[in-house]
């Protein structure tokens, strides 16, 4: 993300506890507080942006991928494996629950 330089203010109120965690943060990283504290929340935020963009489908994607759970007849090599499997049933090597 492009660095621009700061214009508007976010406020917000911690508890003294987590004042000093964050604080304790800034100085392992040496950086100062109003450098930290920016830095930080942002590269959590485009984490999570970047997370959930990852997740969504495009509308073509979606499409796709819901066409194919509509495909009724197995291809081949799914319906040859059904049939291997039916076999090792029927002779009794394969074991199922019911």
């Amino acid at each position: 993300m492009a660095s621009s330089r700061a214009s508007t203010r976010l406020d917000f109120r911690l508890s003294p506890e987590r004042r000093r965690l964050i604080e304790r943060a800034a100085a392992i990283r040496g950086q100062p507080l109003t450098a930290f504290a920016p830095s930080s929340l942002l590269s959590s935020a485009e984490a999570v942006v970047q997370q959930d963009e990852q997740r969504r489908l495009s509308v073509a994607d979606r499409k796709r991928f819901l066409r194919a759970l509509d495909v009724q007849k197995p291809n081949k090599t799914l319906a040859r494996g059904a049939r291997r499997f039916a076999a090792e049933v029927a002779a009794g090597r394969v074991v199922t629950k019911r």
